[in-house]
Order: C-alpha cells, then sequence, then structure tokens
C-alpha cells in the first residue's frame, strides 16, 4: 500500500483525540472524511467506526431533525447556509452510514424514521459550476482524449441528493 497519506492520518488522529469530547460540523465532517479514507484503502471495520461516531456526533448536534423552525428570542436559530451545511453533514452521514454497513454487513445507525432533515437545497451557482478532467501528463493515449473533453455543469449537489435518496430505502 502506498503510504503517502499516513502521516496526515496520524495527525488527524491526533487532532481528533483533543476535539472529539466536544461536537461541532467540523468535528463530524473530519470523521466522515477519516472513514471515506479508510474506505478507500479498504479498511471496512475502521470506517464504520469513524462514520458510526459522524452518526452520534451529528445527532448530537440535532442534525437528524428538520431545524427551519428553530427560532431563539424571536429570530431563526440558523442562518440559510447553516441550515445548508446542516443537511449536507447530515446526508453525508447517511450516505456514508448505508454504503460502509452495507458492505460489510453490519446494522445501520441510521434508520429513516429516525430523521426528518430536508435534502440539502439545490443551488444554481454550485450545480452550473463547470467541471471537467483534470490535466494529466499525456504519457497515455486516454489522457489525450482527457484534454479533448469540454467542460460541463458539474452538477454535484442534484447527483449527491440522488445518491442520498437512494439510501433511504
Amino acid at each position: 500500500m502506498w503510504p503517502a497519506g499516513d502521516e496526515y492520518m496520524e495527525d488527524a488522529k491526533v487532532i481528533l483525540d483533543r476535539t472529539y469530547a466536544a461536537s461541532r460540523p467540523s468535528t463530524c465532517q473530519a470523521l466522515l472524511l477519516l472513514g471515506f479514507r479508510e474506505v478507500g484503502i479498504g479498511a471496512m471495520a475502521q470506517a464504520w467506526l469513524y462514520v458510526g461516531m459522524a452518526v452520534r456526533m451529528a445527532q448530537d448536534l440535532g442534525l437528524h431533525k428538520s431545524a427551519e423552525q428553530w427560532a431563539s428570542v424571536g429570530r431563526n436559530l440558523f442562518a440559510r447556509a447553516e441550515l445548508q451545511e446542516r443537511r449536507r453533514i447530515w446526508y453525508g452521514c447517511v450516505v456514508m452510514d448505508k454504503y460502509v454497513c452495507t458492505y460489510i454487513g453490519r446494522p445501520v445507525a441510521i434508520c429513516e424514521r429516525d430523521f426528518d432533515t430536508e435534502l440539502p437545497a439545490v443551488e444554481e451557482a454550485e450545480e452550473t459550476e463547470p467541471w471537467a478532467p483534470l490535466q494529466g501528463g499525456a504519457e497515455d493515449p486516454a489522457d489525450e482524449r482527457e484534454r479533448e473533453l469540454a467542460p460541463v455543469p458539474g452538477r454535484v449537489l442534484s447527483c449527491f441528493n440522488e445518491s442520498a435518496k437512494l439510501c433511504e430505502y
């Protein structure tokens, strides 16, 4: 296995050990990324643990509940951008939980009846942001073909939402 990310992973674990006692959206995101990294190297049991921690932290933060109507002293508790971030993190947990648990045959941590968070809103600016293949070296004829591909709208969030919908069943 290529050890390129091992030092980064060890540093991330040290930071995580200092911060996971206090639930934060950024820590939840970091746990999802660590879980995704473990999936990438085939360490599915470890991925299951990181994703499980992310799910529990997200639930502790209330990300599994629709927060649009939460208010404090007559005003909404979260701005529109914060609501969007909460939704994205929650559905990142939903997708990763279902994927990892299905892959290794373990029970999911998230049941559909336990959350009412809406899918993230699809914002036009993000949706139409151009996507193009990375420009690599021309050592392979396939690389030459990639250079010829014109940028297209990324549609990242709508694809993410469709993946999340597939995880609900």
